[in-house]
């Protein structure tokens, strides 16, 4: 049995998306080797109240560690503001935090975040070397961004991209970390299109997937959409609304009342959301959820007809 240090950023049992994928992976990882999961502080608390409340099987070959930069390298960080450099700070330093806890392994695994930009500092280690899972999305287009969130938006995407090409195209350490990986999992097949890898090191494997969504039995008699995510231009819900709204002002009157779009999220956008539900007549059809845990979210799930994902995010092929 060997024993992998992981590099898990995002790690949430009581969450979805990343932070689910997270807890997954390393479970996974720990079905058949020894891990040691370095992850930050503010997931310590979630991770210890789930390991409490729920039996776990793998936990006897899982070991977390907690590391953060210093107050001092940190206090800029405003939640989701600043998160991609503080995670590159995050990343450089880490080799310092593992030699200086003295820990042993075989492997290293660099799990996320799942971007295809940031480099992992884990190859200084000279072991053999698992970047991914890494995913890779195009900028948003403009027609999708500019006339519905405005010129400001437009252009902090725009300079976002603009910084991604130049970690693709300058940044020595995304070269060497491609160069020193022995396999790179990626999420779809537009990673490679930036990243120019091997295809003998460059693995496909979807990152993001669920056994509990589909219901035999619709809890509800009324038809529910529902869309989940963050609110920020990237995942579309703009298009969840208007088509919504498309759809609900096609109805007989009569009808309307059987109809419900639910939203599960939270982020910077939603009163620009709210705004938006209000001026296309359909306030009364809509209804907005902040963040729920899994549980609740299997709730909300088994009520729902239908699932809408609009994201901008990537090839749906791989």
């Amino acid at each position: 049995m060997k024993t992998i240090l992981a590099s898990v950023y995002a790690v949430n049992p009581f969450k979805g998306s990343e932070d689910g994928t997270g807890w997954n992976l390393i479970l996974q990882i720990a079905r058949f080797n020894k891990v040691i999961a370095i992850t930050r502080e503010n997931n310590r608390p979630h991770i210890e109240r789930y390991l409490q409340e729920n039996d776990v099987p793998e936990i006897s070959n899982i070991h977390f560690e907690y590391y953060d930069l210093p107050y001092w390298a940190r206090f800029w960080k405003r939640g989701n503001k600043g998160a991609l450099l503080y995670y590159y700070l995050w990343q450089f330093f880490l080799p310092r935090f593992v030699r200086k806890q003295k820990l042993q392994f075989d492997i290293v695994h660099n799990l996320n975040f799942h971007n295809d930009w940031t480099p992992s500092m884990l190859w200084k280690f000279k072991k053999p070397f698992v970047w991914g899972p890494v995913g890779h999305h195009p900028q948003i287009p403009k027609e999708y961004i500019l006339p519905v969130y405005g010129t400001k938006k437009w252009l902090l995407d725009s300079l976002r991209w603009q910084a991604k090409k130049f970690f693709w195209n300058i940044d020595p350490l995304l070269s060497i970390t491609k160069k020193k990986a022995d396999y790179i999992l990626a999420i779809n097949s537009d990673v490679n299109k930036k990243l120019h890898v091997t295809k003998s090191k460059l693995v496909l494997m979807p990152a993001v997937a669920t056994n509990d969504m589909l219901q035999v039995n619709i809890q509800s008699a009324q038809f529910k959409i529902i869309s989940v995510g963050r609110f920020v231009a990237l995942k579309g819900f703009d298009v969840t609304i208007k088509s919504f709204a498309n759809f609900y002002h096609q109805l007989p009157v009569e009808k309307k009342s059987a109809v419900k779009l639910v939203l599960v999220g939270n982020g910077p956008e939603l009163p620009f959301l709210k705004k938006l539900i209000e001026s296309l007549g359909i306030k009364d059809a809509v209804e907005i959820i902040l963040w729920v845990e899994r549980e609740e979210m299997n709730r909300l799930y088994s009520e729902a007809s239908l699932f809408f994902f609009p994201s901008h995010e990537g090839e749906k092929n791989i």
